[in-house]
């Protein structure tokens, strides 16, 4: 910048100096063809000073100028020379931001994938939980079913507890007319002279109509077979005939000993009253007649083996003079 500057004010004053010269003549043409030569001389003198001054300055200028030329060029190339290791590093910085777009690119990629795993997981934990929720409100409505059973179960057992208490009174007694009836069938074994009375002769009317059949129920039930329908309908004529005469049926059900003592009594029980329903049904007064259950307490045979456990399960009929 400096050295067109220098040129610009040189080249001015130079002109300047020109015109200055060139209307001076001609204006004082008439003065100089009268000038002497001492004045010719001084002012040739005074323009060899002046223009020994101008080319001094020009040189000075000349030398100033390819100085800052020279200082120039050298920061231009130095310049230049920077520029190229600027390229250089921006070539190497593009690069580098090219790979990291594509490493940008493919983590964009990964933290998509990454998402959809993140998301499909929610989506597990939350049906997870939906099912926790689930099992959660199932387990509590079985404890609570469960809780409702036990108390039933404890309210059923505590029922035949007081049912068995019972039926063990009763068993008592009954035990104990058995043993008076078994006392008299003795004695009439060793009398054999002894006149029959009524409640024997009703006896050996129904021992004579079994003829040996037994009452069969369905397995563990008190449920009748068809099959003891015949037997069971001639008992129920025999029946009223002998209640009739003044008589009392004491219809006795047994079991064996397998099972506990409460489902035994209850199991003979059951038996005993479903007798007396069929022979009420047939006519039979309900008031002439009694059942009771003595479950496994009055064997007849061993209740180790199958066959004594088959005898020991059977409905006996014992008459009694009311």
């Amino acid at each position: 910048m400096r050295i067109p500057l220098v040129l610009s004010i040189f080249a001015l004053t130079a002109l300047v100096f020109f015109f200055a010269v060139q209307t001076v003549a001609p204006t004082n043409a008439s003065e100089m063809a009268v000038a002497t030569p001492i004045e010719l001389e001084t002012l040739q003198a005074e323009f060899d000073t002046e223009r020994a001054a101008l080319n001094a300055q020009i040189a000075e200028t000349q030398s100033a100028a390819d100085a800052q030329r020279e200082q120039l060029t050298s920061d231009l190339d130095e310049n230049v020379q920077q520029l190229d290791v600027l390229m250089s590093e921006n070539a190497t910085l593009v690069e580098k931001l090219a790979t990291a777009e594509a490493e940008m690119s493919n983590m964009d990629d990964a933290t998509g994938d990454t998402n959809s795993v993140i998301n499909a997981l929610k989506a597990d934990i939350e049906a997870g939980q939906h099912q926790v929720e689930a099992l959660q409100a199932t387990i509590a409505n079985l404890e609570l079913e469960r809780t409702d059973a036990m108390d039933a179960a404890l309210y059923d057992v505590a029922e035949l507890e007081e049912k068995a208490a019972a039926f063990a009174g009763e068993v008592a007694t009954l035990t104990n007319a058995l043993a008076q009836r078994d006392a008299e069938i003795a004695n009439l074994k060793v009398n054999p002279s002894a006149v029959e009375t009524p409640v024997l002769a009703c006896q050996d009317r129904i021992t004579t109509a079994m003829n040996g059949t037994k009452i069969a129920f369905e397995a563990n039930t008190s449920t009748i077979t068809m099959a003891t329908f015949p037997v069971l309908e001639s008992i129920a004529e025999i029946a009223i005939d002998c209640t009739n005469q003044g008589l009392s049926l004491e219809i006795e059900g047994h079991t064996d000993s397998l099972g506990g003592d409460a489902t035994n009594l209850l199991l003979s029980n059951g038996r005993a009253n479903t007798i007396a329903s069929f022979l009420a049904d047939r006519g039979v007064p309900k008031t002439a007649m009694r059942a009771v259950g003595f479950g496994a307490n009055d064997p007849i045979a061993d209740n180790a083996t199958e066959a004594g456990r088959a005898q020991n399960q059977r409905v006996a009929f014992d008459w009694e003079q009311s």
